[in-house]
């Protein structure tokens, strides 16, 4: 299976433009640990498994010269930092190994009592003490938003440092940068931000069966896809903030403004105001700058979600992701006023958006 890509709560960072359609399937995991071995907890739940590994990181902390010394073999032979390099080389990425080094480099000045005592380890034990917590209630909480399914979830979480983006996922896995400065030196927030990647991989799973026929204009339905996915991340795990509070997430301050939400609808319909005017080289920069970057994906779409589910119900929200996308979009028109709608241009909308610009050049 390819691996694919998705950035959570991601970086302002350049990027290769091409590789922007890889960002759609972010993983699920699911947890219930028991102690296995130093730096890793596995858990187990019925069929689902997570395994969360630490021993990258450890290595990183307590001997960082010999990975200096030896590092096309540590990035060759450690799992997390091969999917970290192939995370860089498809986003495009630039001088992310230079900072890498910069940083191992900064490590080798510590004393070896100063490493042992590092915040990041400690980071890390804080999230396995909540290990059997999570399992009890985050997975309950993730699934109440999914349509049922038996699909066990399998999935390693990696913890590593100095990596962009602070966490992605692929088929092969969770990674996570605790040396990340995002996350505050908090670990709450890492575990929430668990939430919102866990949601990922199961919205995914109904892609193949959705009811709705896509677009012809391809990046649209990107477009599409991550607003509804990237919303409703959003939204499931800000809704697990009673549970698992992540008090220094800077989106759900977004989400709690009401201007905030009006400007970011407008910079959606903004966005998809230029399909089919703009070249999809110039799509995929302005979508990323204001949908990724400038949050409008996310915050937007969480209003959607939060709207659907406290008018409809959430039986309603759920089944916009047995539909599609462009279901999740007309639901929510449903139930709004004007000014408050999400306009998306359909296929003949395009067609004549692409002949008038091609008449004007």
């Amino acid at each position: 299976m390819k691996k694919v890509y998705i950035p959570i709560f991601s970086q302002k960072i350049q990027i290769n433009l091409n590789s922007l359609l890889l960002f759609m399937v972010a993983m699920f995991f699911g947890l219930s640990f028991t102690l296995k071995a130093t730096g890793q907890e596995l858990i187990d739940n019925q069929d689902h498994q997570v395994t969360f590994i630490t021993k990258t990181l450890e290595k990183i902390l307590s001997s960082p010269q010999k990975v200096l010394e030896e590092e096309d073999k540590f990035w060759k032979e450690e799992t997390v930092q091969i999917l970290a390099q192939s995370w860089i080389d498809e986003v495009g990425v630039r001088k992310a190994r230079e900072i890498w080094r910069r940083k191992i480099s900064n490590l080798i000045k510590l004393t070896e009592t100063e490493r042992e005592e590092n915040h990041l380890l400690q980071m890390t034990d804080s999230i396995k003490v909540k290990t059997n917590d999570f399992q009890e209630k985050a997975i309950p909480h993730l699934f109440s938003y999914l349509p049922a399914t038996d699909k066990p979830m399998n999935m390693p979480v990696y913890f590593t440092a100095f990596i962009p983006p602070r966490a992605f996922a692929n088929t092969a896995g969770i990674v996570i940068d605790v040396a990340a400065s995002y996350w505050k030196g908090n670990p709450k927030n890492i575990l929430n931000c668990l939430i919102h990647e866990l949601f990922h991989i199961g919205y995914s799973w109904f892609r193949p069966t959705r009811t709705e026929k896509p677009l012809d204009h391809k990046f649209i339905n990107t477009m599409l896809d991550y607003l509804q996915n990237e919303g409703m991340a959003t939204y499931v795990a800000y809704k697990a903030q009673p549970m698992f509070p992540a008090p220094d997430e800077k989106d759900y301050r977004l989400f709690e403004s009401p201007e905030e939400v009006t400007r970011l609808l407008k910079v959606m319909n903004d966005l998809f105001e230029n399909v089919g005017v703009l070249s999809d080289k110039k799509l995929k920069q302005l979508s990323w700058r204001k949908g990724v970057n400038g949050r409008a994906y996310y915050i937007a779409g969480a209003h959607m979600a939060q709207v659907i589910e406290s008018k409809l119900g959430r039986k309603a929200l759920i089944e916009t992701i047995q539909q599609g996308p462009v279901s999740f979009v007309k639901r929510y028109n449903s139930l709004v006023p004007e000014n408050r709608k999400i306009f998306f241009p359909d296929d003949s909308t395009i067609a004549a958006r692409q002949d008038s610009c091609e008449n004007h050049r």
